[in-house]
């Protein structure tokens, strides 16, 4: 009996042991869970490495483009949350010297308009009127009703308005943003405002505390 007893012990701790492992190191375990966080975050990283350049260059620039970019933002313009998180990014450029790329992403299925507005701005950019045109999109929506594009050009101060028209519907302007979405699309972007810094992506409303962040680490 005193035998049994004993081997009953000792298979009970070491039942004990195994669950303590699976706990730990198993599919759901703690160190599991954190590694496969890590492997996670890691392949992501790499994954904006890789897409860096491609990312940073030939996009539209938010800042004044004297500095090297330090984060990348995707957004559509009929997007309520973009349009706060503009708000947040214009008033941290007039007093931060952080380089922004800007890219496209309209999310047509909800916001109908989104392509168009997106166009306006690639085809202001193309006359020098890109910033100007992008807050006038943001702070006016207007357009999401009429769709009226020559009079957000005329408000945004684009100078050859034949030119601007043409420019919307020329293939260039569509390979420009289709472009800008597959590369959202090549990492797994769907949602805007979606912000996209060397250490990683992060999506949502944008605050003074994320933009720190970004240009902290993202350079």
């Amino acid at each position: 009996m005193k035998k049994f007893s004993e081997k009953l012990v000792m298979l009970t701790n070491i039942l004990v042991i195994v669950a303590f492992l699976v706990f730990i190191v198993g599919p759901n375990g703690v160190v599991y869970g954190k590694w496969k966080d890590w492997r996670t975050t890691a392949k992501a990283q790499q994954q904006i490495a890789d897409k860096w350049p491609a990312l940073t260059e030939g996009g539209s620039r938010l800042d004044t483009g004297k500095t090297a970019p330090a984060f990348v933002e995707f957004a559509d313009y009929q997007c309520p949350f973009c349009k706060n998180a503009g708000r947040t990014m214009e008033q941290w450029l007039a007093s931060n010297d952080t380089g922004v790329v800007f890219r496209h992403l309209p999310l047509t299925a909800i916001h109908p308009a989104a392509d168009g507005a997106a166009r306006t701005a690639i085809c202001a950019e193309a006359q020098g009127r890109f910033r100007q045109m992008h807050h006038q999109l943001f702070a006016d929506n207007t357009w999401e009703k009429d769709t009226n594009w020559v009079r957000e050009a005329t408000a945004a101060g684009v100078p050859d308005i034949p030119a601007f028209e043409a420019c919307r519907h020329s293939e260039k302007t569509t390979a420009r943003l289709n472009a800008d979405m597959k590369l959202a699309e090549g990492l797994g972007i769907k949602g805007t405002p979606t912000y996209v810094a060397r250490n990683g992506l992060r999506q949502g409303i944008l605050t003074d505390d994320m933009l720190r962040l970004l240009t902290q680490k993202g350079q």
